[in-house]
């Protein structure tokens, strides 16, 4: 049995099949877009309705992600690796505003699997092979916590053939996709295709290789030229030099782009691991970001995506300013690509709001709660790890901690707040009295009406209408309501762009944070969004950073 990269391009097919010994005789159908090759003495063939399928697949991801017309500019901004800063050893660096919203996930991920999978204590230490592993290990974490079918899509481009002998049953090309091929040739798709436009972008897959990086150290001016885009005048000052760089700086043809990927569809976990290992350097190269994303949005499918989201004709990625969706965040955080921040589904007005359904590994704090434009449910402040991605409003950014118990466990308390807040959809902190009894079943509490009647008077003993969160929680979960944490424990935070840390290196930077029982009378001398979007979460919080440099979120 043999593999092969599949392509639109017959030559392409042909020189794949040459180059792993597969090819003996070739046969082109004329008038059509079959090509068939001998192996074996049998004929075997190398494209087909398989590439319709897989060709409507990529421009289906395409259109999700980008919209109807790639801006080339925010397209340039989003080509990078993930690679690691050469000042630390396990920090993701970022060149150029856009891609946090997959590489901060992906940074959190990697933290996770190397303090609490890993039992990493010194995260300076780390060797370069063992970093790249946690990575391509995080990818692969990602990928499941976002499928729901139990088969996933890897994505690579063309000139990179796997050839993985563990694969060659359970991980195939996009031949092998009974599925999307029966789809195809039912619908009787054609893909249109220009043989002038193939032979250049067979030429180009050829001879073109992707600028490589080296983990753990800083790309090349060549590769910074490809994987950097101009700054917007909003995010920093250019300088002459700047200005200069940007002149000569070739911006990558998306269109080129596009027609040299390819799907392999994976049936289980472990062939979708073997497959990532064996194109693992292409993520730390000049596409790996996006190329990882699509994995991430065919494994997940496009259908479900649009599904969930709020309006389905949106797009993942903003075609004016270049920044990822909520909805796309929220797929890496939950595994859903729904559009809002609070716990479960809300109905306002007869409207159906989907929010985030679970609790995450990963939570999320933002500063737009304290700015009031918006309210972070209890699952994306209690992770199951304590480690949160930050938001500001135009960056992403990690923190977190070696504190396992910072997170607080799930019990019939935060159950019960979780369920309460369901039946108060907008967030006023109270339910209307007539709903007493709803809430009561639902937390399968005595829901008989003469005890619901006397809880009422009791709830609400003014008469106004409303049971507050506070007195319900006092009546029916007494001293459950407060969860004890560390009052005084050391965070980190990570800032992928070097322009925004501390002399123009992308390094964790420490702090000391204290969190009093009770409210104190203080004077309030931090104001930065730093600790105004904390106390979020730790309303009383006080925080010192080493060498008293506050990190920046943006």
């Amino acid at each position: 049995m043999f593999k092969v990269g599949f392509s639109f391009n017959r030559e392409f097919c042909r020189t794949a099949a040459v180059q792993i010994g597969a090819l003996k005789s070739m046969v082109v159908l004329e008038n059509t877009d079959a090509v068939f090759a001998e192996k074996d003495g049998k004929m075997k063939m190398l494209s087909s309705a398989a590439f319709v399928a897989e060709e409507k697949l990529i421009r289906e991801a395409k259109e999700l992600i980008w919209g109807s017309v790639v801006n080339e500019e925010i397209f340039c901004r989003w080509t990078q690796g993930f690679t690691f800063s050469e000042y630390q050893a396990t920090a993701l660096v970022q060149y150029e505003g856009g891609p946090c919203a997959v590489i901060a996930p992906v940074q959190a991920y990697f933290l996770q699997n190397l303090l609490f999978n890993l039992d990493i204590e010194d995260l300076s230490t780390i060797p370069e092979e063992q970093c790249n592993e946690a990575l391509l290990q995080s990818l692969g974490d990602i990928l499941i916590d976002v499928n729901s079918t139990g088969k996933f899509f890897v994505v690579s481009l063309q000139d990179t053939i796997i050839s993985d002998a563990k694969n060659s049953e359970k991980c195939t090309n996009s031949s092998k996709f009974p599925s999307l091929i029966k789809n195809a040739e039912k619908e009787g798709e054609i893909i249109e295709t220009n043989a002038e436009n193939s032979q250049e972008n067979t030429t180009s897959s050829q001879t073109e290789q992707p600028v490589s990086n080296t983990q753990g150290s800083r790309p090349t001016s060549a590769h910074r030229e490809k994987t950097s885009s101009p700054r917007s005048k909003d995010e920093d000052q250019e300088t002459e030099e700047d200005t200069e760089h940007r002149a000569k700086r070739q911006r990558p043809e998306n269109d080129v782009f596009h027609s040299r990927l390819k799907c392999t569809e994976c049936d289980s976990v472990e062939s979708m691991r073997n497959t990532m290992k064996a194109i693992g350097k292409l993520y730390t190269d000049s596409y790996g970001v996006i190329l990882f994303m699509y994995s991430v949005i065919l494994s997940k499918g496009v259908e479900q995506i649009r599904n969930e989201m709020e309006d389905a004709g949106d797009q993942l990625i903003d075609h004016i300013h270049g920044h990822g969706s909520q909805s796309l965040i929220n797929l890496f955080l939950c595994g859903k690509a729904v559009s809002n921040i609070w716990d479960n589904d809300k109905c306002v007005s007869g409207l159906n709001l989907y929010g985030i359904p679970h609790r995450c590994k990963i939570g999320f704090l933002t500063l737009m709660e304290h700015l009031r434009y918006c309210e972070v449910g209890w699952y994306l402040k209690n992770p199951s790890f304590p480690i949160w991605i930050i938001a500001s409003e135009t960056h992403l950014t990690v923190l977190f901690s070696k504190e396992k118990n910072l997170v607080s466990c799930e019990n019939e308390a935060s159950n019960a707040k979780v369920i309460f807040q369901s039946f108060d959809p907008e967030g006023n902190g109270f339910i209307n009295t007539a709903c007493l009894g709803d809430l009561l079943s639902a937390l399968d509490l005595v829901s008989e009406k003469e005890y619901v009647d006397i809880m009422k008077t009791k709830l609400d003993s003014e008469d106004l209408g409303i049971i507050t969160l506070t007195s319900f929680m006092d009546e029916f979960y007494p001293g459950q309501n407060k969860t004890e944490q560390p009052s005084t424990f050391e965070l980190l935070h990570w800032n992928g762009l070097s322009r925004s840390s501390t002399d123009g290196k992308v390094m964790y930077s420490r702090g000391k944070a204290t969190v009093p029982e009770e409210m104190e009378l203080q004077i309030i001398t931090d104001l930065s969004p730093m600790i105004m979007c904390l106390r979020t979460k730790w309303p009383t919080m006080e925080l010192q950073w080493e060498n008293e440099r506050i990190p920046s979120l943006n």
